[in-house]
């Protein structure tokens, strides 16, 4: 299995040589970072909170799940019928990951039927 960087290094190589027919530095780093992107290499940017006041900042997925930070710092993902529960930042983070590789997982077997 290839891993990102092996993965990115073989984009980066792909598109400096198609940015090397064109002009300026800038134009290649550009073509470059487009190339990446287009291979879903970088990460996209970062939504905005949907609410923020000294008590929390929060994000809605849809009506029913969300997810805000308490003052503590604790990353608590909230879902209306369910309940909640709260994770330390590197915690939600690698949640984060699992999710996006689950995600990607779901996709390549939808792309298999």
């Amino acid at each position: 299995m290839t891993t990102n960087i092996e993965r990115a290094a073989e984009v980066i190589k792909e598109a400096f040589d198609t940015a090397m027919s064109s002009g300026t530095r800038s134009t290649w780093a550009y073509q470059i970072a487009q190339t990446l992107a287009d291979a879903g290499l970088l990460m996209p940017g970062l939504p905005e909170p949907y609410s923020q006041d000294e008590s929390s900042t929060s994000w809605l997925l849809n009506g029913d799940v969300g997810v805000k930070v308490n003052p503590r710092c604790a990353v608590i993902i909230e879902h209306m019928d369910v309940g909640w529960f709260a994770l330390p930042p590197e915690d939600a983070r690698r949640f984060a990951d699992i999710i996006k590789a689950a995600a990607n997982h779901a996709e390549q077997e939808q792309g298999n039927e």
